[in-house]
């Protein structure tokens, strides 16, 4: 079985979570068949996990080589591609695939220039190779039918997990308390956890938040933990304006503290395809609002307060009404 790890070494997306996570425990399931970690241009027996290189050579480099340099490939009875796009390199009587949206058509101007391209010159090219695709909703299931034209019985809806020895309800105050003070959080906040770049709707909250008022915002301060991402000047010009506090970088564990910590949890996302921080909050006992389009019903089901994202005075009344109605925010 060759599995291509690549995503493993970019920042923790959530691709890179779930390419890491899937094959770390698909090896504890079953030990009797030989893995190799496909690293760009070579296999390696190993997993390299939470590193952002190898031999000092970064994942976008890694992933950039892979389609341009020559290499030998075994043939392999099993090839997962966790990062949409096939390797036509890599030989394999069986390729499976997973699609974790399609925000690339459906959303293209919200992505690089350079993404959309590779996009357009790989992806349709090689995504017919696949004997299964896994998409992870209905949602991307319906999407890749209609605007792909591959036949549902080929795709199989798998949904993401959560690593539960990761994200949990912590109960230790002092713990919670030494966390916010080392991080010098404010008594309370509302947290966003995601990229900074324009599909998470970052522009639309930052003004909801805003017109929440000069009350509000002195009591519930916003929070937002995410690498820097792409075509956000906009975005970045709006933080600063409004004094959110912005934290670029932020372990697992840290994270799990950030969520416990929060009075509530906002993801007013445009487009997804799954959907993981929201999952992560409830999980960590967090009330959230969030989007109320694309697979976010179907994954939080009623265990979130829905609002659209289109309408910054509606995000707004969400955000108010879980913050100040404690028998809502118990309900979530």
């Amino acid at each position: 079985v060759c599995i291509n790890v690549v995503p493993t070494l970019w920042k923790r997306t959530g691709v890179g979570r779930y390419t890491d996570e899937i094959t770390k425990n698909l090896i504890h399931l079953n030990s009797t068949l030989n893995y190799k970690f496909f690293y760009g241009v070579f296999p390696c027996s190993s997993i390299y996990s939470h590193k952002n290189n190898i031999f000092g050579i970064t994942g976008k480099i890694l992933a950039k080589l892979s389609r341009k340099l020559p290499f030998y490939s075994k043939l392999y009875d099993i090839y997962w591609e966790p990062n949409f796009i096939p390797n036509p390199k890599i030989r394999s009587k069986r390729c499976v695939t997973t699609i974790h949206d399609l925000s690339f058509i459906k959303f293209q101007k919200m992505h690089p220039a350079r993404r959309v391209k590779e996009f357009k010159n790989h992806f349709f090219l090689n995504i017919n190779r696949s004997d299964v695709i896994i998409a992870v909703s209905e949602y991307v299931k319906s999407n890749i039918i209609n605007d792909l034209n591959i036949d549902g019985e080929k795709i199989k809806v798998i949904p993401c997990g959560i690593n539960n020895d990761l994200f949990y309800k912590v109960t230790d105050t002092d713990k919670l308390s030494s966390f916010r003070n080392a991080w010098k959080l404010p008594a309370k906040y509302i947290l966003y956890v995601g990229s900074i770049e324009p599909r998470k709707n970052l522009s639309n909250l930052l003004k909801a938040y805003d017109s929440l008022g000069k009350d509000f915002k002195k009591e519930y301060s916003l929070v937002m933990v995410g690498f820097m991402g792409w075509k956000n000047a906009e975005i970045i010009n709006l933080i600063n304006k409004t004094n959110v506090i912005l934290i670029q970088h932020a372990t697992d564990e840290n994270l799990r503290l950030f969520y416990n910590c929060a009075e509530m949890f906002v993801y007013p996302s445009l487009d997804e395809g799954f959907g993981l921080p929201p999952i992560e909050a409830m999980i960590c006992g967090t009330p959230s609002v969030v989007s109320n389009c694309s697979s976010l019903p179907e994954v939080c089901g009623d265990a979130a307060y829905y609002v659209d994202p289109y309408c910054i005075d509606n995000i707004a009344d969400g955000i108010y009404k879980v913050i100040t109605n404690n028998e809502l925010r118990l309900s979530l």
